[in-house]
């Protein structure tokens, strides 16, 4: 609230989205999903509008998608994450892989979901990502089907 305060007295437009975006994704922590998620897509589409240089905010959004199983809004966001991670943007680069796995399997191609899992386990390990390693990781052994790859990475 504070944020969206800021950005509208001190007229920082650019700033909106994400202070839109914060507020959904507080909104949908505390179980207000349908709101939360209304003002969270409203801040995406402001960031995408202003050209947000980061995809880290994309990201955010569809995992929160990913885990209110909201899988077509998270793929929505993926897709503007992953014109980031393409032109070099890597930071957040495991996460993304690891979201798409999660898409993937939704859809039912474990094959692609095993490849994006493996792909994310060895970004992190590059970058000595812990955080996203740790999430990868669990994943993986949470997910487990028999004769995935994952199981024998």
């Amino acid at each position: 609230e504070e944020m969206t305060q800021l950005t509208e007295s001190e007229e920082l437009h650019y700033w909106r989205g994400h202070a839109e975006l914060f507020a959904g994704l507080a909104a949908v922590a505390e179980g207000r999903a349908a709101a939360g998620f209304a003002l969270a897509r409203t801040g995406i589409d402001r960031l995408e509008d202003s050209h947000a240089f980061s995809n880290a905010w994309y990201i955010v959004h569809a995992d929160a998608c990913i885990r209110a199983g909201r899988t077509e809004e998270a793929a929505r966001s993926l897709a503007l994450a992953e014109l980031g991670f393409a032109q070099g943007e890597l930071w957040m680069g495991a996460e993304l892989l690891r979201l798409r796995a999660h898409l993937r399997l939704a859809a039912g191609d474990g094959v692609a979901a095993d490849a994006d899992f493996a792909a994310a386990r060895d970004l992190a390990r590059r970058q000595e990502a812990r955080l996203f390693l740790e999430r990868i990781e669990q994943d993986m052994a949470r997910l487990a089907r028999p004769g995935a790859a994952v199981r024998r990475a």
